[in-house]
């Protein structure tokens, strides 16, 4: 996994090599976890602390894995960008497919039980389009041999806090999702 951070952070793909602003980011969490949390992007302020947990929507993140009955040993958290810049819609296409092979080789040196998508574009893209984010949000669903867990996108409740209640069940019932499947394999 070593290698593959490397490689991550040394990614000049989407960007001139020269902008020493934008620093990928492979993640953070430990690499055995049995949770994989995926993200859109790493957060803005990620470059300088390094930390997925940063800004208001990191922090958020944090208190509701938090709420879970999930030990942090468990968590891996990484983003389907691997750099945090602003980008247009056209840009962004071009990106996810700069930065999808990094995420598949994740997912797949990692073997997680569980792949948890916050918000639509991450589930979407990691399902191929097939499932409809609102319909199955909350909801674990089996899409080529892994079971992927959709959930609200953290900064969603800034704009609608009422989210956030349904941000926090949703962990809760990861945490419960993730104990019963352990149980079963053990």
């Amino acid at each position: 996994m070593d290698e593959l951070n490397n490689e991550i952070q040394n990614c000049r793909l989407c960007h001139d090599a020269t902008n020493s602003n934008i620093i990928p980011m492979p993640g953070e969490g430990t690499s055995q976890a049995k949770i994989l949390i995926v993200c859109e992007q790493p957060p803005e302020d990620g470059r300088y602390s390094r930390s997925m947990f940063t800004g208001p929507s990191g922090r958020t993140l944090k208190e509701v894995i938090n709420l879970s009955p999930v030990d942090s040993d468990d968590i891996f958290v990484t983003s389907l960008l691997k750099c945090n810049m602003p980008l247009d819609r056209e840009k962004m296409r071009s990106s996810i497919s700069n930065c999808i092979p990094y995420l598949k080789r994740q997912i797949e040196f990692m073997d997680p039980l569980i792949i948890c998508t916050l918000g639509r574009k991450v589930f979407q893209t990691l399902t191929g389009g097939r499932y409809q984010f609102h319909k199955y949000r909350g909801t674990p669903v089996k899409w080529e041999g892994r079971l992927y867990y959709p959930v609200i996108n953290p900064p969603e409740i800034f704009y609608d806090y009422n989210l956030r209640y349904a941000l926090e069940e949703d962990f809760i019932k990861l945490g419960k999702l993730y104990k019963d499947i352990s149980r079963n394999i053990l």
